[in-house]
């Protein structure tokens, strides 16, 4: 008895080691649990549970195995077997313990809720109050109810220097602007998520203004930018401006200090169909009173499409701000039209050839999505399903369990978007086929997210011992406060050094990170980042809960 009171004590007396990977906020019951070192040549662990005070479990590590992304050999600890919650850690000699963690039903409830309420942090023309804001209260930046209409938007009936009212909607990212094409996918995970999961939702108390009203405080959320996308249609043709936003982006200063002016910027044919796509399937959900204004602008916004099928965007000369240009508009094409068909029940579907993770610029495969959850089939199902068994597949191989670097285009700009959407699609997998490698899949991917990576980072912010604390968002610059607004998830590490920062630790892809202010390209936020977070999130709460795993 006195040599195991012994072991113990020298376990948990060890050093809280730097170099354990894994998901920071816990782990589900009955899901996979895995913990990377990046030490070889060791071969046993052993789980202590806090709650017991006691060794609950010894496993043998998984021989070492190098992964290209990172440049690194790292082994695995895994211990699915332990299932009862509680407060755990993990113990490997010679190594050191990891720090604390649980596993229960819901460790991820406090970041789902934080995921979502980001949203209302972003909001333009909008004053957070400490009631509802806390330490990050700020004034109402934007209120945008005089905004030009920018030569590159001028016609007959709207001239150059009109003023326009536009209020409302999120700022897009790190800056103060606001883009519809990048709204359009955002707006879809989130009504998706609702769609899915509302029994999760409808009892989600975000503490914004509209809590408790008759509503989910996510659709109230949602209305918020539906409300400013709305503005965005020309009242006299049906087009849509492609921005709202100044020539140049401001300093780093606070919403009330950015006084620029702002302009409607020229209409695009993507800015048209995004539009329509949200508005059809916000219709087909018979959500907001199942208000008909909803369908007729998605109407209007169609028939000008049809009138302009190829006016693409590419800023004017004098406009310095995002671009979010977009040089194929077939996905465009097919998402607007399967949400018009499925919304109106009527037309033909059509067949999506690249059914690729989805991305502002990339939305064919949302349209498959909407077919398989509204009529559980869809002409686009087995490449659908082909590329997603590459996305699990590689995470079967994959030392880390994840499926990032299936393809090469996983660690791009914005790459932990990449990551959970692959995750939305590894979700819809496993809705058709009910087969549980998808899930614990899509469950890998968000570990991955939340510190099972080689940079040992959860990258939302406010979340996990390690997470990033100066990102490119400037609400959380330019406050006086030291921690950045919590629930924004980092974009994420890739090798492009765009921005020119100093200091980034590596040149392989995934661990080519850097928290700084300066690395727009890596720790920069954005709304399509956010919102496929907020849809694994809450499908792996939701199937946790449901027993599925």
């Amino acid at each position: 008895m006195k040599s195991i009171v012994f072991a113990l004590l020298l376990i948990s007396s060890q050093i809280i080691a730097q170099n354990f990977y894994y998901n920071q906020l816990g782990f589900i019951s009955k899901g996979k649990k895995h913990i990377l070192i990046d030490k070889t040549d060791l071969y046993e662990f052993s789980v202590i549970s806090v709650t017991k005070h006691k060794k609950v479990y010894s496993g043998t590590i998984v021989p070492s195995k190098y992964w290209n992304s990172a440049g690194a050999a790292y082994a695995l600890l895994d211990f699915s077997e332990i299932t009862e919650p509680g407060e755990y850690y993990v113990s490997v000699l010679d190594y050191g313990r990891s720090d604390n963690f649980v596993i229960g039903l819901m460790p991820y409830h406090d970041v789902l809720k934080a995921s979502v309420k980001a949203f209302y942090f972003n909001r333009a023309g909008c004053e957070i109050t400490k009631e509802f804001g806390g330490e990050y209260a700020r004034a109402a930046g934007h209120p945008d109810t005089k905004v030009m209409i920018h030569s590159s938007a001028a016609d007959k009936n709207r001239k150059e220097g009109t003023i326009v009212s536009s209020p409302k909607g999120w700022y897009d990212a790190g800056d103060y602007n606001k883009y519809i094409v990048n709204s359009g996918i955002s707006m879809y995970e989130l009504l998706l998520s609702y769609d899915h999961f509302n029994t999760l939702f409808d009892t989600l108390n975000l503490n914004i203004p509209e809590s408790g009203n008759d509503q989910a405080d996510l659709l109230d959320e949602i209305k918020w930018n539906l409300d400013w996308m709305m503005t965005m249609q020309d009242p006299n043709d049906g087009g849509v401006y492609h921005k709202l936003s100044t020539e140049n982006f401001s300093g780093h200063v606070r919403t009330d200090e950015a006084t620029a002016q702002r302009y409607m910027i020229k209409k695009s044919t993507a800015a048209a169909l995004d539009l329509a796509a949200v508005l059809a399937y916000v219709s087909r959900l018979k959500l907001y009173g199942q208000n008909p204004i909803y369908m007729k602008a998605a109407g209007r916004a169609m028939a000008w499409s049809k009138e302009n099928p190829q006016m693409k965007f590419k800023n004017p000369e004098t406009v310095k701000t995002g671009e979010y240009g977009d040089t194929n508009l077939g996905d465009e094409w097919n998402w607007a039209n399967t949400e018009m068909r499925l919304a109106l029940g009527k037309g033909k579907a059509v067949k999506v050839d690249n059914c690729g993770v989805p991305s502002w610029n990339s939305v064919g495969t949302l349209a498959v999505i909407s077919e398989l959850s509204k009529e559980g089939n869809s002409k686009s199902k087995d490449a659908f399903m082909k590329e997603i068994d590459k996305i699990q597949t590689t995470y079967e191989s994959s030392v880390f369990k994840v499926s990032m670097g299936h393809n090469n285009g996983d660690f791009n700009w914005g790459s932990n978007s990449s990551a959970t959407n692959q995750g939305i699609m590894l979700i819809q997998a496993y809705r058709i086929t009910k087969d549980k490698k998808y899930l614990y899949a899509a469950q890998g991917l968000l570990d991955y997210v939340l510190g099972k990576n080689p940079t040992g980072y959860c990258y939302v912010t406010g979340f996990g011992t390690k997470s990033p604390m100066n990102i490119h968002h400037r609400p959380s610059i330019s406050d006086d406060i030291e921690a950045p607004v919590p629930g924004f998830i980092a974009g994420g590490p890739q090798n492009g050094k765009q921005d020119r920062c100093v200091g980034y630790p590596s040149n392989y892809p995934a661990k080519c990170y850097l928290d700084a202010v300066c690395s727009y390209s890596t720790n920069e936020i954005a709304i399509n980042w956010n919102a496929p977070l907020v849809y694994l999130l809450a499908a792996i709460e939701f199937y946790s809960v449901s027993g599925a795993f």
